[in-house]
C-alpha cells in the first residue's frame, strides 16, 4: 500500500496528506462494506513506526487517525481485532511511551488521552486490557490531573477522559 509508505515519508507534508488519505480511505471502505480490517498487520506496524517517526506538527492528525481506524474495526464484530491482545500490545505501549515522555503542561497529551479514552471504549471489558494497561493509564491520568488542578481552566479536559477509565477499572 502506497499510502502507508507514505505515512513513513520523512516530509511532513506527505506524512499529513497521508493521514489525511487513510482517514478518507477508511470512511470510503466502510461505505462500501469493504473492509479495512483486511489490511490490520500492515497498517498496524505503519502506526507503530509513525508514533515514533511523528513529532508535533503531524501527531494530533496521526493519533486521530489511529482512533479512527480502531473505532471502524471494532465496528468489525465478526473479527474482534480491537479487542485481539497482539493490537493492544502494538498499539497501546508506543502511545503510553508518548505520553510519558510529554511534558506535563503540554497540550499535545490530549490528543494521546482521547486515543486511549477511545481504545477503552472498546477495550475496556477485555481482561488483557485490564490486567495489563487499565490501571496504570488510569494512575497516570489521575496523578497529572491532580498535579494540574490549579492550572489553567483547559485542563479540566483531563478529568473528563479519567470517567471513560472508570468503569473498567477496580477501583
Amino acid at each position: 500500500m502506497g499510502l502507508l509508505a507514505c505515512m513513513g515519508n520523512k516530509s511532513k507534508r506527505v506524512q499529513r496528506s497521508a493521514c489525511g488519505g487513510l482517514a478518507e480511505l477508511a470512511i470510503q471502505l466502510q461505505k462500501t462494506n469493504n473492509r479495512l480490517s483486511d489490511f490490520v498487520q500492515p497498517i498496524v506496524t505503519t502506526f507503530v513506526k509513525g508514533l515514533e517517526l511523528y513529532r508535533t506538527l503531524n501527531f494530533h492528525q496521526l493519533v486521530d487517525v489511529i482512533a479512527s481506524v480502531c473505532d471502524l474495526w471494532a465496528v468489525d464484530k465478526e473479527r474482534n481485532i480491537v479487542v485481539n491482545p497482539k493490537l493492544m500490545d502494538a498499539l497501546i505501549p508506543p502511545l503510553m511511551k508518548r505520553w510519558a515522555d510529554m511534558e506535563e503542561a503540554s497540550t499535545f497529551i490530549f490528543p494521546i488521552m482521547e486515543c486511549l479514552t477511545r481504545f477503552t471504549v472498546h477495550m475496556g471489558p477485555v481482561s488483557h486490557f485490564q490486567q495489563t494497561y487499565l490501571s496504570s493509564m488510569f494512575q497516570q491520568a489521575l496523578q497529572l490531573g491532580y498535579r494540574l488542578k490549579n492550572e489553567q481552566a483547559e485542563f479540566v479536559r483531563f478529568f473528563v477522559c479519567f470517567f471513560f477509565f472508570l468503569p473498567y477499572s477496580n477501583i
